[in-house]
């Protein structure tokens, strides 16, 4: 099964990239025209091609192909690229706070977590490795204050929810990850001790 948000250099490839996608985000200037035969790759893999295309010095037009042709799929609300979109838009907002302190209203920030809630609360994602990576990341985005006010009750819900989808999927890796993670903010959540005897015994 393959990791979601394991790709290489992902964060190097968002630092080097923030003036180029950043910009672009920010001000919704028009992107690179996608081209055709970028509809046969996953969002997956076209969210792979631009971390690796982000972490280089000098970015090719296809950059800009790859992004637009991510944010087309997730304007037309297909869950998956959706989900990648929201997490890419989510990594700028963490380089915004740490420089500004400020991503509560950024218009960024505030879309991307209401394009999680989308993929996080339709049923019909159930079954999609973005589903519970959804919920994961809304706890983070609550834990953190990006796009929303801070708040670890709401954070510690998205994180039991994310267990729970993680643990009924076979992923119990992940499944402990994100228990642990709502532990540390709601230890007397009430459906903790229920997911601890679950997996953690």
């Amino acid at each position: 099964m393959r990791e979601l948000l394991m790709f290489p250099r992902a964060l190097a490839c968002l630092k080097n990239a923030v003036k180029l996608s950043g910009l672009l985000l920010l001000t919704s200037a028009p992107y690179i025209a996608a081209q055709p035969q970028y509809e046969e790759l996953s969002s997956y893999q076209l969210m792979g091609k631009i971390v690796e295309l982000g972490a280089a010095v000098e970015k090719t037009p296809l950059f800009g192909s790859y992004l637009q042709e991510l944010m087309n799929r997730s304007n037309a609300q297909q869950a998956p690229a959706m989900y990648y979109f929201a997490w890419y838009r989510n990594e700028i907002c963490k380089m915004m706070k740490k420089q500004s302190g400020v991503t509560r209203d950024a218009a960024i920030c505030s879309q991307a977590l209401a394009d999680l809630k989308v993929v996080a609360e339709n049923q019909k994602n159930v079954g999609l490795l973005e589903f519970p990576a959804a919920m994961s990341l809304l706890g983070e985005m609550y834990r953190d204050g990006i796009g929303t006010n801070a708040s670890y009750l709401l954070a510690a819900d998205w994180f039991v929810k994310s267990s729970k989808q993680y643990y009924t999927s076979g992923n119990r890796e992940r499944a402990i990850r994100s228990l642990e993670n709502a532990i540390k903010l709601a230890p007397e959540h009430p459906s903790i001790k229920e997911l601890q005897s679950k997996l953690l015994n």
